[in-house]
């Protein structure tokens, strides 16, 4: 077996591996002195623990869920002036974030009342109080996959040729 899957060597432990293939390959009825521990049938047809995963839903799908996790954290800090640099970093990204998927400038004040919102009233805050910087990002559009497109217009250009545009008749596309 380790002819047939020379790459297999490079793993620390291959030696026990090959045996616990043949053992499988058996169909653990193989009768061998391995010198090494051979698996069971129930160890590998048991099923994996379920992955428990957030009941919540996100309030705002632009913000993202992250968004929610560090708003929660924000509410946790007890230091006024640390709480509100992070605040506002928040409120940055809110901005940025939204500008990018919903292209649409956000205010102070929904900004404010957005924080309050996801923070479930913990953060009230004005419009004045919160200070966003437009970051370089908020001039990012996000990237769309244009390699269909490209293929049909690359298509459309060597078919439209004076040259080929009898020769290909029946490939051009209207």
């Amino acid at each position: 077996m380790a002819t047939l899957n020379p790459q297999i060597k490079l793993q620390a432990d291959y030696q026990s591996v090959l045996w616990g293939h043949i053992h499988q390959i058996s169909g653990y009825t193989l009768d061998v002195d391995s010198p090494y521990p051979l698996p069971t049938e129930d160890k590998k047809t048991e099923k994996p623990e379920r992955i428990h995963y957030s009941d919540t839903g996100i309030r705002f799908r632009f913000y993202g869920r992250n968004l929610q996790n560090m708003i929660e954290k924000a509410t946790q800090i007890e230091d006024e002036n640390l709480r509100q640099d992070l605040v506002n970093l928040i409120a940055s990204f809110m901005f940025n974030s939204c500008k990018i998927w919903n292209d649409e400038n956000l205010t102070n004040e929904v900004i404010a009342e957005h924080l309050s919102i996801l923070s479930k009233g913990k953060l009230k805050l004005s419009g004045d109080e919160i200070t966003v910087t437009a970051d370089a990002s908020s001039h990012f559009t996000p990237k769309r996959n244009f390699s269909n497109s490209n293929n049909r217009n690359n298509f459309n250009r060597k078919n439209n040729n004076k040259n080929n545009f009898n020769k290909n008749k029946r490939h051009r596309r209207f």
